[in-house]
């Protein structure tokens, strides 16, 4: 009996596991350029759970929260920013207005397509718009939160000297990641979690500022041991 039971709950987790294959499988052809990344356009990982852009669509863009549901692309999803990044919904699909519609010729330039539910895949504005940004971009780190390293990423429009720190909530210095002259471009730096000494500090809420060129900004990430 106890044999055939734990036959019988393999039998139903494996329908259960290709109906939520299938399920999201179809939802790929439902949003521009969808097939790039397929499933991990809205999830952590083929099987995994929904990321950022996947929580978004089930929670305000779809016609039913089943497995039977279809996603609403159109201008409201593609101006939203799930994944907190430097471009929209749709400038990272390259649809920026919204426009496509199922059956469309894919839209913009697929080489340029990156994915909207994960914030270290990012087309950089000035490829999806055309218009290179007049001020430094600060991107939110990823993954978030992390154990044991995250990457940040940033955006200068200009050469010129960049500082780019880690603090506690107390405001104390953790590390210094970035001190000198970079380039025009897309930078991106990974830290190990690490202090000044080498040493891993305690878990919790971290800060990271970026200044240079006349710009300051300040994130928040969170570290876990």
């Amino acid at each position: 009996m106890k044999r055939l039971f734990v036959m019988l709950m393999s039998i139903l987790t494996v329908l259960f596991l290709m109906e939520i294959s299938m399920a999201r499988s179809f939802r790929v052809d439902q949003i521009p350029n969808g097939s790039k990344f397929g499933c991990t356009n809205c999830h952590t990982g083929y099987g995994g759970p929904r990321n950022t852009f996947g929580t978004q669509i089930f929670n305000n863009y779809m016609d039913a929260k089943n497995s039977s549901g279809n996603v609403l692309w159109g201008p409201a999803l593609a101006a939203e920013n799930a994944d907190l990044d430097a471009a929209t919904n749709g400038q990272e699909l390259q649809d920026p207005d919204g426009a496509w519609r199922i059956g469309d010729p894919a839209p913009g330039e697929l080489s340029l397509v990156s994915n909207p539910g994960n914030p270290a895949s990012t087309t950089a504005i000035y490829e999806t718009t055309g218009t290179l940004p007049q001020t430094i971009i600060l991107q939110q780190n990823y993954p978030n939160p992390f154990n044991p390293e995250t990457t940040i990423r940033f955006f200068s429009p200009q050469p010129g000297h960049v500082l780019l720190q880690i603090f506690n909530t107390g405001g104390q210095l953790v590390s210094t990641l970035v001190n000198g002259y970079i380039p025009t471009g897309e930078h991106q730096v990974i830290w190990t979690g690490q202090d000044e000494n080498g040493n891993t500090p305690v878990s919790g809420i971290y800060l990271y500022r970026l200044t240079g060129n006349g710009f300051t900004e300040t994130r928040q990430m969170l570290y876990l041991k």
